[in-house]
């Protein structure tokens, strides 16, 4: 039995009141918070979308880790695009709810051109959106499109290689570490010290 049905699902803009999407939202998602019990069904849609890139996540997270740590945790059906903040490596959920995805079947896996929304659900978390391809199916200009892809790799490869940096920091990091501690006399003045150094990166 179910004693109420609440929902954050999206608006129409509404132009002769000053609220923007996201106050609308906010005040949506503030009933679903405050006015829940454990018998009541949530429907969440996109919470978090209206504002910027942390914001958002930021309170959708906040919002979930409210909602599965209460005593009498209402039933909640959660739909969201922040596919990131759901990867354990960089999670702030307490715990992990139910995750599915909706299936779909690509032309081509490496370079999918054409997508097919399947409407079932699979456990698990997706990687991407294809929101190109979902653009390109409602008639958005082909040229547009194009800008996308190519907008879209490029920044794809400046985040892989920022990843790779970042991966080669850590490694320069530790070997710094090794050998400042591998054999080094640190009772040994500081001139030593500077001459030892000197001599095994020099090595390298």
């Amino acid at each position: 039995i179910t004693d109420a049905i609440l929902t954050r699902m999206q608006n129409p803009e509404i132009l002769d009141k000053p609220k923007s999407t996201f106050f609308s939202d906010c005040q949506q998602m503030s009933n679903c918070l405050n006015f829940s019990t454990q018998k009541s069904l949530l429907l969440i849609d996109e919470f978090g979308t209206g504002t910027d890139i942390y914001d958002g996540p930021a309170l959708l997270i906040s919002a979930i880790n409210n909602l599965i740590s209460r005593e009498g945790s209402p039933r909640s059906i959660i739909a969201t695009n922040f596919f990131e903040i759901l990867k354990d490596e960089n999670s702030f959920l307490e715990k992990k709810p139910l995750m599915y995805y909706m299936r779909t079947v690509l032309e081509s896996v490496s370079s999918p051109k054409d997508i097919s929304y399947l409407y079932q659900l699979s456990p698990g978390v997706t990687t991407t959106t294809f929101g190109i391809i979902c653009a390109k199916h409602c008639g958005i200009p082909t040229d547009i499109i194009k800008r996308a892809q190519e907008i879209q790799e490029t920044s794809e490869e400046y985040e892989s290689a920022q990843t790779n940096a970042q991966e080669d920091m850590s490694h320069i990091e530790a070997s710094i570490k090794l050998h400042l501690t591998q054999s080094i006399d640190f009772s040994s003045s500081a001139d030593d010290l500077r001459r030892e150094i000197q001599t095994r990166f020099k090595s390298k």
